[in-house]
């Protein structure tokens, strides 16, 4: 009896020197008064001596079974040792399962504690349920969190059926696009689950005051073919606490950030007139870079300025969003002189420190000397970001003198020459109109997106198409292609993209067997990532999208 518990106490130690290569569970969770269960320590991929102890309030019947199995998962095969243990609980209550220290040849590992219930009162399966896991729950207005949806079950056949995503009101949410949820054993009250993270979101709250999260529900289908049940469960919400910004934010304010910084580069600081040169002002840090407005600059008067390129490069992980933001503006001086680029001063609120922070850079001196040649350039503008230099080919003198021309075939005058001379003046009125349409665009940028969502689709088949002999590339490419198209096509942020609102917006807009074609499609992306999926089935999936997205596109 003495040399029972000594092994059992070991083997609950093993857990933390190996990273969880040692954990104790329970087969049931809770327990009736007088139930007999069993209490096992598991070690990963090496034997040891379990060392157990008395659990108070508890009837120790016999143990222990000692046991061997393989497992495999995420590439890596293990021998798992586990030893188990038969106890009784007298009477009702909750009982402390203590942690319990291994000794292997590779040091001594200890298991996690936890409780187990002792109740009459029948709780009904807990053996699938799901989780909003935040990273905080506790933040200031614009501080990002990292949201999880979890899924635990404990079932050998399990398969998602449908599910439905919180509204998350009063969030700006960012998806991790490139996530991909897997199935690994964790012990949760002594009950060892299967737990995958269906999807990651980064929310940024853009209000003060108690947020709430809810709404998190999945079907599943348990058994096999023969014989299945359909199971059901539902989040608890969540509350998070959003506190406002402190008091004396300056003007000039930029958001909330763990981190930023700003410089400022020109292309060149000395050049001639009507030459055009780049100036540049990129943003770098952590927090929500795709927010930060383009710097508001009073430029010279002799100088013309286009309106900035702005360019990304903005990853977006379950450690949240970071990356650069930069503006590129062309400016042109247009005589010479010693220009003083305007300087900008901004400010951003640090959440480490719960501080505004200010950003400044030096201004720039730009000389600027008389053109070489005695002669303006040329410019055209296609945008106002894309600057040409025309009349370059009739800017140099022939060397060798025109033949003369008979008298009735001079140039001056003819309809060549209009021509030629003409045709600065429709290069201008060209690029007047290419600017105007540009511009036009760029005001219904929803609009433009909506009118290219099929095109846009068509790409994300073709990468798709790429991965036909890998599931999970495959099914993860049309998954995004999937979501891209909701959004372009129906103005959706990423964050509403539940099956109840794909069905509304796609129902009242094309017919009922293409919406329940995409429904059916979307929901496979969806299990593929959970479920191995055979390569036989993508080509005949890649025909449904191409052919429900040309129905969809039909539509007048």
């Amino acid at each position: 009896m003495k040399n029972i518990l000594i092994l059992l106490f070991l083997s609950c130690i093993c857990l933390p020197s190996l990273g969880q290569s040692a954990s104790a569970s329970v087969n049931k969770n809770p327990v009736k008064p007088g139930e007999a269960f069993k209490f096992t320590i598991s070690i990963d991929g090496i034997d040891g001596d379990v060392r157990m102890r008395q659990i108070k309030g508890l009837q120790f019947l016999g143990g222990p079974a000692i046991g061997q199995q393989f497992q495999s998962g995420n590439g890596r095969r293990s021998k798992i040792y586990s030893y188990s243990y038969t106890f009784r609980a007298p009477k009702e209550g909750t009982y402390e399962m203590p942690a319990v220290e291994v000794v292997t040849s590779k040091g001594t590992f200890t298991t996690s504690p936890f409780n187990l219930k002792v109740t009459n009162k029948s709780e009904g399966s807990n053996d699938f349920f799901l989780v909003l896991q935040p990273s905080k729950k506790e933040v200031f207005v614009g501080e990002p969190i990292t949201l999880k949806y979890n899924v635990y079950q404990r079932y050998r056949n399990f398969q998602i059926d449908q599910y439905e995503l919180p509204d998350l009101k009063g969030f700006w949410s960012e998806n991790v696009a490139d996530h991909q949820g897997q199935w690994a054993n964790v012990s949760v009250n002594g009950k060892t689950y299967q737990m995958a993270t269906l999807k990651v979101d980064v929310l940024f709250p853009q209000q003060s005051g108690e947020l709430i999260i809810d709404n998190f529900s999945m079907n599943a289908v348990v058994g096999n073919f023969f014989n299945n049940q359909k199971i059901s469960a539902k989040a608890s919400s969540i509350k998070i606490d959003v506190k406002p910004l402190p008091a004396g934010k300056p003007n000039s304010f930029l958001g909330t950030f763990k981190k930023l910084s700003m410089t400022v580069s020109t292309s060149a600081e000395e050049l001639k007139a009507n030459e055009a040169l780049t100036v540049k002002v990129e943003f770098t840090g952590t927090g929500n870079m795709k927010l930060i407005p383009a710097p508001v600059l009073d430029w010279p008067e002799d100088l013309e300025v286009y309106d900035p390129e702005i360019r990304d490069r903005i990853s977006v992980t379950a450690n949240g969003i970071s990356g650069k933001r930069s503006f590129e503006y062309v400016v042109i001086p247009r005589s010479a002189g010693t220009y003083t680029l305007p300087d900008f001063s901004t400010s951003y609120f640090k959440s480490a420190s719960a501080a505004y922070t200010p950003l400044r850079w030096e201004q720039v001196i730009l000389q600027v000397v008389e053109n070489a040649d005695g002669v303006d350039v040329n410019y055209a503008f296609n945008g106002k970001t894309d600057v040409q230099i025309l009349n370059q080919d009739i800017r140099y003198i022939k060397p060798k003198p025109k033949k003369m021309k008979l008298p009735g075939s001079i140039f001056f005058g003819s309809l060549p020459f209009y021509l030629l001379y003409g045709s600065p003046f429709a290069l201008f009125i060209f690029s007047l109109i290419a600017r105007s349409n540009r511009k036009k665009k760029m005001a219904d940028v929803s609009g433009y997106k909506q009118k290219r969502a099929g095109k846009t689709m068509k790409k994300w088949l073709n990468e798709a198409k790429k991965h036909d002999n890998d599931p999970a590339a495959f099914y993860g490419a049309l998954q995004n292609g999937l979501e891209q198209y909701l959004m372009d096509k129906f103005f959706l942020e990423r964050s509403k993209l539940s099956r109840e609102t794909i069905a509304t917006r796609l129902g009242a807009y094309a017919s009922e067997e293409a919406t329940t074609s995409f429904l059916a499609l979307w929901d496979k992306t969806v299990m593929a990532r959970f479920a191995p999926i055979s390569t036989s089935e993508i080509a005949g999936d890649l025909d449904k999208a191409n052919a429900i997205l040309t129905e969809i596109e039909s539509v007048k």
